[in-house]
């Protein structure tokens, strides 16, 4: 029997750690931990959506702007589905931590999150004795709804860097092929049209005749 949640929380803290440390995010030490403690009894897989999410935001404050317009489009789309994706793993973290069973990942001999068996092929003398540590189902849920709780104010912080990041540089490029553009507003004349410049008007006297038509001579 083997209870597999005390390794892989120690190996959540010390990634918690170096993504701190690498400063691509507004989240401290503290925050990655407590992220990390929150998903640890839900999901793995949903921690590291919610992961991916923030470091993808971060790329996209810092490099995004470099690539083409058409890359740039296609990543803007899909930051907003990893988005979408990443609030639904937050939600869903949270759903089933206040209303689900902690999964401490343990395995083997057909133990399982509510039934521990141990079994000794071999016992020179006296028995081996087995000893368990345990809280009440309700410890987890009171120290789940404070991490909901923390996590709902975090959230709204993430946020805003997070639109931040989305609309620096433009959050759509609108000519996707600016070497394949044409200039507007150039004034073209079509051919046998337009007017009339100076040196071809008919050139009047004072009293407002034309000397070049007869019919204005008497």
């Amino acid at each position: 029997m083997e209870v597999l949640y005390w390794p892989e929380l120690a190996l959540m803290v010390l990634i918690a750690v170096a993504l701190a440390r690498l400063r691509r995010t507004p989240l401290r030490i503290h925050e990655w931990i407590l992220l990390g403690l929150g998903f640890s009894t839900v999901s793995w897989l949903a921690l590291m959506v919610v992961t991916v999410w923030l470091l993808a935001l971060d790329w996209r404050a810092r490099d995004s702007t470099r690539i083409a317009s058409h890359w740039f489009n296609l990543a803007q789309l899909a930051l907003v589905l990893l988005s979408l994706v990443a609030l639904w793993n937050l939600f869903a973290g949270i759903h089933s931590g206040l209303l689900g069973d902690p999964s401490m990942y343990v395995s083997g001999n057909g133990s399982t999150d509510r039934s521990l068996v141990w079994f000794h092929d071999r016992s020179g003398g006296a028995m081996p004795h087995a000893a368990v540590i345990t809280l009440p189902l309700l410890a987890y849920k009171i120290a789940m709804l404070a991490w909901a709780l923390w996590l709902a104010t975090a959230l709204l912080r993430w946020l805003r860097w997070g639109v931040d990041a989305w609309l620096l540089g433009g959050y759509w490029h609108r000519n996707p092929n600016p070497s394949a553009s044409i200039a507007t507003g150039a004034d073209v004349t079509p051919s046998g049209t337009g007017a009339m410049d100076k040196g071809s008007m008919p050139s009047t006297d004072e009293t407002g005749s034309n000397p070049s038509d007869p019919t204005s001579s008497r």
